[in-house]
């Protein structure tokens, strides 16, 4: 586990927060090594990548930006359901509500 800020203040540990960011450190799990873990379960790279920033912005949002941070969470739930599941009312939603982009998920092999 990596040393929170306090922790760097008792012993002769400088604080890096580009290396250490203390947002990413206050539920004393290191986030990088969970969402590693979490995305290593997935076989297709972009589940595994929306799988990731969820859980990026899950960790973080009541330590960094708050509400914000929930929002950008949920946006990347409904691009997971876009994704694995193009006809559910929430990836309809997603489409309705969302800017447009190239990105058409309709190949999906895994649907």
């Amino acid at each position: 586990m990596t040393p929170s800020p306090q922790d760097s203040k008792q012993t002769s540990e400088v604080w890096d927060p580009v290396q250490i960011p203390e947002h990413y450190n206050k539920t004393g799990l290191e986030t990088i090594d969970v969402l590693r873990y979490i995305a290593e379960k997935f076989t297709d790279p972009w589940q595994a990548c929306l799988v990731y920033q969820i859980g990026k912005y899950l960790m973080r949002f009541e330590f960094k930006n708050g509400v914000q941070d929930l929002e950008k969470c949920i946006w990347y739930i409904k691009e997971l359901a876009s994704y694995r599941y193009p006809d559910s009312s929430l990836a309809k939603e997603h489409r309705r509500t969302s800017r447009p982009t190239s990105v058409e998920y309709k190949n999906n092999p895994q649907t």
